[in-house]
């Protein structure tokens, strides 16, 4: 049985025994209980009070919202408020958290309002603590979420959603997996606002392909294309040919001019 929950981080620390499963979590995949004490006691000291033991995924029977191949995703509450915390797995060699978070607070910088990445909150070597978004993986929202939507609700969604891989485009930044979004994006519940994660393979020197790798994963290769494409009144011939001519200028008046064909609409 999964081990859910919220635990006080001062409860872990006054009774690290009963609470090892937890501990554990912090230095996974090693058994060494010093030093998931000490990054509690990191934790802690930077205004976590509390573990949320909540997820889709377990670890040591206990419920997280997600386990990589470099880090596990916990939910935890920050001066009161639900927060995601990424944890570096202490089997990755030299390898830190330190890019990912220089980029997302450069995201922030340059276009944070517009939403496109979770707002960092704190980070460490081993730590990035960000903003909770309460919504749908993109793989779950093109299965079922979608098929709720209006045209109009859906257009906005792919403006959106078109227009924030632009702007990532636009300062630098290629995300590096959004050619596979499923895990990379989430929609938020209450508006279908969709939101960039996990920068983990981001980078400022290559060519950024946001919106190409996004909008061909979303309208060629989705299991939900053909739906989408029958509502845009286009086939996939039409979409790959259009992003084969934006890809030779991607500048802001090529993106708009193709966002207006694809979406049939004057972007404002």
């Amino acid at each position: 049985m999964a081990f859910s929950g919220i635990v006080s981080v001062e409860d872990i620390l006054s009774s690290p025994d009963k609470y090892e499963r937890i501990l554990l979590l912090l230095v996974y995949p090693s058994r060494d209980v010093e030093l998931a004490i000490s990054r509690l006691e990191a934790l802690q000291s930077i205004g976590v009070d509390r573990i949320i033991l909540w997820g889709d995924t377990e670890v040591y029977g206990v419920k997280i919202l997600g386990k990589g191949g470099s880090s596990l995703v916990l939910l935890v509450s920050y001066r009161g408020e639900p927060t995601v915390a990424k944890i570096l797995r202490t089997d990755v060699g030299d390898k830190d958290l330190s890019k990912e978070a220089r980029i997302l607070r450069y995201i922030v910088e340059k276009i944070g309002e517009y939403k496109v990445s979770p707002r960092l909150v704190e980070s460490l070597d081993w730590l990035i603590l960000m903003e909770y978004i309460v919504g749908f993986k993109m793989g779950e929202f093109l299965s079922s979420q979608l098929y709720l939507l209006d045209r109009d609700e859906l257009l906005r969604f792919l403006r959106l959603l078109f227009t924030k891989a632009y702007l990532l485009d636009s300062i630098g930044v290629d995300h590096g997996e959004l050619s596979r979004p499923q895990d990379h994006v989430i929609i938020r519940s209450d508006d279908y606002d969709p939101v960039f994660i996990d920068f983990e393979y981001a980078s400022m020197t290559r060519k950024p392909h946001n919106f190409t790798s996004v909008a061909q994963a979303v309208l060629v290769r989705s299991p939900a294309s053909d739906y989408i494409l029958d509502l845009l009144g286009m086939d996939r011939a039409g979409v790959i040919s259009l992003l084969r001519k934006y890809s030779l200028g991607m500048s802001r008046h090529d993106f708009e001019d193709l966002l207006g064909k694809l979406l049939r609409f004057s972007p404002e």
